[in-house]
């Protein structure tokens, strides 16, 4: 789940926001799509009713801006997207959060500002279940009576 918010006193204008992760023995990271439409989409196509529906029954705030790119965000608001990757790599990933926007006062040809934000997580090895059993003798007779 990804969330940008506008802070500031002014609107900000064609405001792009996009993620990539990179897996430890990847040379480039991978572009992270916006999954929250087809979720959506299959969700209304299922007969589910998804007013307010994100995931796991959490509804998306009455503030948040739809679209991205958002063509206009206005002060207090926030755009947001949910995106999905398997890991199936054990290691350190490096998922890159970038923003690109234009303040209110920029000309339209301006070069777009931007910032971007790397979060590092390990990935450790998954848990592995064994299962054991064993027949074990009977109890004497008289061990695990009712009447006792």
């Amino acid at each position: 789940y990804v969330a940008v918010t506008n802070g500031g006193p002014r609107p900000l204008r064609d405001v792009l926001v996009t993620a990539k992760l990179q897996a430890p023995s990847a040379k480039r990271a991978v572009d992270l799509p916006d999954t929250f439409t087809s979720k959506r989409d299959a969700a209304e196509a299922a007969g589910l009713d998804v007013d307010g529906w994100r995931t796991s029954d959490v509804p998306r705030p009455n503030d948040a801006v739809a679209e991205n790119p958002a063509s206009l965000l206005d002060e207090h608001r926030h755009t947001e997207q949910i995106v999905e990757k398997t890991l199936d790599e054990v290691g350190t990933h490096t998922l890159r959060v970038s923003v690109a926007y234009r303040g209110e006062g920029d000309a339209p040809d301006a070069e777009p500002r931007s910032l971007r934000k790397f979060y590092r997580f390990n990935v450790l090895a998954p848990l592995q279940i064994r299962t054991a059993a064993w027949l074990l003798p009977r109890p004497p007779p008289g061990v695990f009576d009712d009447d006792e």
